[in-house]
């Protein structure tokens, strides 16, 4: 019985550690592994119910939400109620996937006769064959979900209709509100706002396109002779900036006004600055700019003018 009640423990916390780290991914916590450890070790004793028939009131669907609730809230840190909550129904989510996955493959391979005939001892009778393949297939299953469900999110909540005026012409794009994004001219500290050039070339001087692709080539005699040839026809900021394994040099320009839609609301923006980058953001999702995240977090009350219906 040692080696069974070892076994046992040992699968639990495999599985509860594995349901616990995809709960975390599904709602973007920063819960620390150690945490998950702890949590997936205290629910694989929950395993140890089924050796005594006075802890087995433990199996019925109240008592079980309850121990639910209780793991959760010593895995995860507390936020507030409403974060709580779907930290739990995260959690229920990825475990159906989980005992769907597994008994499906288990069921599947068997004829209905067998089926009938051997049942399923809760300690000892359930292959660990069926286990680990429903495991995996959980896992790709999951990340599957996951990831369409954050790109919903992503489009509901963070992709945002902009229009960019300029020359009493209108640019019309779909840009994230990216919180990745602090990039300010040094100085004035003008936000910027990264829009592909793809987007932008219509409203541009033609010797742009050469302008970006000196740039790209790092060719600073040629970039001094564009800049005082465009010098008449626009107005350039030039952008230093850094990201992950890469710096350089953006050329940005002020726009007659920048304007969105978020949350039902149109806003204006004018003091703003458009960085013209040569690349593509992204195509998955069909953004082509990067918002300032503090076009939001406290601009309507400093700088926007809402647009009167």
């Amino acid at each position: 019985m040692y080696i069974v009640l070892e076994y046992l423990l040992i699968e639990n916390f495999i599985i509860n550690f594995l349901i616990l780290y995809l709960t975390k991914i599904l709602v973007r916590s920063n819960v620390r592994y150690r945490r998950i450890i702890i949590g997936a070790a205290i629910s694989s004793l929950y395993s140890l119910v089924f050796f005594s028939p006075k802890t087995l009131f433990l199996t019925l669907p109240l008592p079980k939400l309850i121990l639910s609730a209780l793991l959760i809230r010593i895995t995860f840190k507390y936020i507030n109620f409403k974060f709580f909550l779907k930290e739990l129904i995260a959690f229920y989510i990825i475990s159906f996937i989980f005992a769907g996955a597994t008994l499906g493959i288990f069921y599947s391979s068997k004829s209905n006769t067998k089926i009938w005939d051997m049942g399923i001892d809760i300690l000892n009778g359930f292959p660990v064959k069926y286990l680990i393949i429903g495991v995996l297939i959980s896992l790709i299953g999951g990340k599957l979900i996951f990831k369409y469900y954050h790109q919903k999110v992503l489009k509901e909540n963070y992709i945002i209709d902009l229009t960019i005026s300029y020359n009493e012409q209108n640019i019309k794009l779909r840009a994230l509100l990216d919180t990745g994004n602090s990039l300010v001219v040094p100085f004035t500290n003008k936000q910027v706002v990264v829009v592909e050039y793809e987007k932008l070339k219509e409203v541009l001087p033609s010797k742009m396109e050469e302008l970006i692709r000196a740039n790209w080539e790092c060719n600073y005699k040629l970039i001094e002779e564009l800049l005082k040839d465009l010098q008449e026809q626009i107005n350039l900021t030039l952008i230093p900036f850094n990201s992950i394994g890469k710096s350089g040099m953006l050329f940005g320009f002020k726009p007659d006004y920048l304007m969105f839609n978020y949350l039902g609301n149109e806003y204006i923006k004018k003091d703003i600055i458009v960085g013209i980058f040569s690349g593509t953001l992204e195509k998955e999702m069909g953004y082509s700019g990067l918002l300032h995240y503090e076009l939001i977090n406290g601009g309507v009350e400093h700088e926007y003018i809402k647009v009167q219906n």
